[in-house]
Order: C-alpha cells, then sequence, then structure tokens
C-alpha cells in the first residue's frame, strides 16, 4: 500500500514540473517585466540618494575642514593672549617685590 501512494505521489510530480522549468506564460512574462522595471527605478533612486549623501558628506567635511581652521586661529589668538597676560601678571609681581 505505501509503494501504491509512492508510485502515485512521483508520477504527479513527472505530470506537474516545478513552474521554474516550464516556459513562463505570457502573463507571467509581464510580470516580470513589471517587477524588473521595478528594481530597475529603485535602483536608480538609491544610486540618486547614494550620490545625495555622497555630495553631503563631502559638503560637511568642507565645512568640518574650514572650522577646524578657524577654532585653530582662535586658539593660536588665545594662546598669544594668555602669553601677554602672564608677562602682565609677571610685570605686576615684579613691582610689587620692589
Amino acid at each position: 500500500m505505501k509503494e501504491d501512494i509512492n508510485l502515485k505521489s512521483r508520477d504527479d510530480e513527472d505530470r506537474d514540473p516545478p513552474k521554474y522549468f516550464r516556459k513562463p506564460k505570457e502573463e507571467e512574462e509581464m510580470k516580470l517585466t513589471e517587477v524588473l522595471s521595478g528594481l530597475l527605478q529603485r535602483l536608480k533612486s538609491l544610486d540618486r540618494e547614494r550620490t545625495e549623501v555622497v555630495e553631503e558628506i563631502e559638503k560637511l567635511g568642507e565645512e568640518a575642514e574650514k572650522e577646524t581652521e578657524e577654532l585653530e586661529h582662535e586658539l593660536s589668538t588665545l594662546r598669544e593672549q594668555a602669553g601677554a597676560l602672564k608677562e602682565v601678571l609677571e610685570q605686576m609681581r615684579s613691582r610689587r617685590r620692589i
């Protein structure tokens, strides 16, 4: 009895091959074309988004470089001012001692 069931199930497999091995119907080809078209549009959209992100990163990098230069200039100015203040304090202390 088990052999009969096994033979019947194998016969069914032989009669109806999986859809991957048969020729697609016209409507299935249209669906595939629509899917591929949608995927292509999505790919183009993602590529545009990627380009925009890259441009934004480059812009932010340039802005960061400018800001770094400005901060370095401010730091240099503050160091000079600190040095000048230190000299003034030393002069004030030396005058008190006299």
